[in-house]
This record gives C-alpha cells, structure tokens and sequence, in this order.
C-alpha cells in the first residue's frame, strides 16, 4: 500500500503542473480571438460608414441628373418658343415691306393725257385770232412736257426701289457671319463633357494614390529619406498652388489607410487648378502677351457688343489661330500633361513617397493625355463652337468662403439635420470643376455644374 501510495504521487504532481499552462494557453488563444473579432468589427464598421458615404453621393448624383433633365427640357421648350416667336416677328415684317411697296405705288401720280397738237408760228402771224389760243397751248405743252418729266422721274424711282430692296438685304446678309447663333454642341453635350472630364481627373488620382499606398505598405510605413532642398521647395510650390494649410497636411499627416485620402484630394485639386488655368485664356497654348492683349479686347466688345458679334468675333479668332498655328494644340496638350507630372510629383514629396519622374510619366502618361485631350476638346467648343452662350468652367480658390447656392461640400452629410450647413467656412481645395453660363454682357448667369470643394473643418474628421 505504502508503495503504491509513493508511485501515484509524482503523477498527480506533473497532472496538477499542466493543468495551469493548460488554462494560460487557452487563456491566450481566447484573447487573441477577442482582439481580431474586434478588429474586424472595427473594419466592418469603416466599410458600412464607406458604403453609406457612397450611397449618399449616388443619391446626389442622380438628383443633380433629375434637375439638369428637367432644365434641359425648359431650355428646349423655351428655344421652340423663341424660334416660333421670330418666325412671327419676320412674317410680319415681310408684310410690313410689302404693304409699304404697295402704298408707294398706289402714291405715284398717273401720266397725264396727250396734249393737242398746236399750230405753227406763221399761222398765228397771219391770223392773229389764234395768237391767244397758240400761247396757251404752247403753255400747255410745256407744261405737259414738265408733267410728262416728273412723272417718268417717280416712275424710276418706283421701279428702282427693289433694287434698293436689294442692296439693303445683301447689306444685311454681309451680317450674317456676326449675327447668327447657331452652335454645334448644346448645353447639356457641355455639361456631360464637363462630367466626363470629372470622372478622369478621379480614376487618374485613384489610381496614382493606389500605388503611392501600395509603395508606402511595402516600406512597413517608413518614409524614405528625402533631400531637404527637394522637401523645401515641393513645399513651396505646392503652397503656392494649393495654399498653406493644405500644404501642412500634406506634409505632417501620416498618409497610410483612410488618411491617403488626403493625397487624392491634393491629386484632383491640382488637376483641377491646372484646368482652370488652362480654360481661362482666350486661346490655350497662345503666347501670354498677345492673349492678354486679346482677352481685353474681347471682354470691351462683350460690354458693348451683341452677344452673337462679340461669340463670333472670338470664334473667327480662335479659329484663325489655330490654323495660323498647328501645332499649338499639340504643345498645349504636351504643357497640361507636363504640369500634371510635376505638380503631382511635389504632392508625393510632401506624403513621403516620392516617385521618380520617369516613372511617374511612363505609368500615366496615357492617362494624362486623355485628360488634356478632353481639356483642349472643351477649350475649343466653349470658343468656336458655341455663340449662343458663354461658358466657362470654373475652379474655387483656396481660401474663399464656401457658398452653398454656387458650390458643393464633398462631405455634405455631415452637415444634415442642422443648422449649420458649411456656408461661411473657408475652403480646403476643389475637387471637381463646375460650369456655369452667362450672356456677353455678364448677366444671366447661372451655375450649371457645382464645383465640389472640401472644407477645412472637414479634415478633422478624415
């Protein structure tokens, strides 16, 4: 008994051993399950806010879509009306020059009959009874010859005014060229291209933020070192361009996860800059002191000219331009995408990835290209093509204050349910570039495509 007693202890012993680390591991196998159930949880919440973010701009979309559908018809219907009301205006008008015709020749007096013969100067010599009545039939004669002179003078003049007719209508014909507005694009083909253009500018800073996320996990999030003189001056430029305050995020935040979001921000706005720039002259490509020169030019005859002879004036020019200088389009082209590499290579700097040039442009250059092709086709139907209107395609500042009759907040649903609605906040940057439409003179305009911005208090909570 003693002995058995003695061989049972040891193993009860290493059993009671055990059971602790037993219990230690399980321990640790339950925390690590909690940790990762919570990690997914905290992931699954970021896709659900994510999802609704979506939904709610899709949602504005297709209520932006509604409204410009239902101005579309307006503007069609109030064409119809314009066209029926003008061709009323000139059906009475042609009645007007012909009843004017008709009374000028009712007007015209009648030939008067043919006078007597009267007799010679020796019969009256020889009876000096028919003296009398020869001085007034010679009265009459001349005077029947006076009436015959001016009778035949109204008559040319009568059978002349259609020629005067039409001297005048080829007069105004020689106007025609000036006043005529008939464009090759509508209001709403602008309207799509300017969306188009949009959706560009997004999938080209989309894909360039994928990759710079993509190089940045691959380093474990460590920045490489970057040359001072390199760092100052991408700081520079991009102040200059996008403002200090984007600028300092850019530079201080750490760009990994939802923060990249601010580098496709800085991507589009600087798209969206370079296009603003590039749409507000009066030729793209053109020297800056002659299209200086003829900007002035056109907003003077703007201020005192029809709207149809001031569109066509530009239009001529345009048009001459170009074909004065082939390959202007092609060097403004090779300009837009040239600025988009260097502006986007100073944005990468200041995030800490930067990406050689060469690289940068070989992977979109293609990208690019469609974008500054989509650029100049705009440029080249807002001045050409389009007389009726003017368009411009409008970027806002930095800085300004945010006015939600002529702009869009990105983040919008932040500022449902509330009073405060981001008007009088100042604005981060633009992301998407507007249209609005204007007469010569400036008045009626009217914003077509918002122009959607960030605001500075947004990025708290990016």
């Amino acid at each position: 008994m003693r002995s058995s007693f003695h061989d049972s202890s040891p193993s009860s012993s290493r059993s009671r051993t055990r059971d602790p680390e037993h219990f230690r591991s399980h321990s640790t196998h339950r925390d690590l399950h909690t940790r990762e159930a919570a990690a997914h949880a905290v992931e699954l919440s970021n896709l659900l806010d994510k999802c609704r973010l979506l939904e709610t701009t899709l949602k504005a979309r297709d209520k932006e879509i509604h409204d410009l559908r239902k101005d579309r018809d307006r503007l069609l219907d109030e064409r119809k009306r314009m066209q029926h009301k003008m061709a009323h205006q000139e059906a009475a008008q042609a009645t007007a020059v012909a009843n004017a015709l008709a009374a000028v020749a009712r007007a015209a007096p009648t030939p008067p009959p043919k006078p007597p013969k009267y007799r010679s100067s020796t019969t009256s010599r020889s009876h000096p009874e028919y003296s009398t009545s020869s001085s007034a039939e010679s009265f009459s004669a001349s005077h029947s010859k006076k009436t015959c002179r001016t009778t035949t003078t109204s008559m040319t003049s009568i059978h002349a005014l259609p020629t005067y007719q039409d001297e005048y209508i080829a007069h105004l014909q020689s106007f025609d060229l000036f006043m005529t507005k008939t464009d090759s694009w509508s209001g709403a083909q602008v309207i799509q291209a300017v969306r188009d253009l949009n959706s560009e500018i997004l999938q080209f800073s989309a894909s360039l933020t994928e990759l710079h996320y993509a190089i940045d996990s691959s380093n474990g999030g460590q920045r490489p070192a970057i040359n001072p003189n390199a760092m100052s001056q991408a700081k520079q430029n991009t102040a200059t361009r996008l403002g200090i305050p984007f600028m300092h995020l850019l530079s201080t935040r750490d760009h990994t996860q939802d923060s990249s979001m601010l580098v496709q921000f800085g991507l589009q706005a600087a798209l969206c800059t370079i296009i603003d720039r590039t749409l507000a002259s009066f030729c793209v490509g053109f020297p800056a002191k002659y299209d200086a020169l003829l900007t002035q030019i056109y907003l003077r005859m703007c201020s005192s000219e029809p709207q149809a002879t001031s569109s066509r004036w530009r239009s001529l020019c345009h048009r001459y331009i170009t074909t004065l200088f082939p390959t202007l389009e092609e060097q403004a082209q090779e300009d837009i995408v040239d600025d988009a590499v260097r502006w986007s290579m100073d944005i990468l700097t200041l995030s800490g990835t930067p990406i050689p040039k060469e690289n940068l442009r070989n992977r979109f250059e293609s990208q690019l290209q469609h974008i500054a092709q989509s650029t100049l086709r705009i440029a080249a139907v807002t001045k050409e093509q389009v007389l009726s209107t003017n368009f411009e395609v409008v970027s806002v500042e930095f800085g300004r204050d945010f006015e939600r009759k002529h702009m869009a907040n990105l983040f919008d649903e932040y500022y449902t349910g509330g009073a405060k609605d981001g008007n009088g906040e100042r604005i981060l940057c633009t992301t998407e570039v507007g249209l609005k439409c204007f007469s010569g003179s400036g008045a009626d305009e009217r914003t077509l495509v918002q122009p959607t911005v960030i605001l500075e208090s947004v990025v708290q909570v990016i």
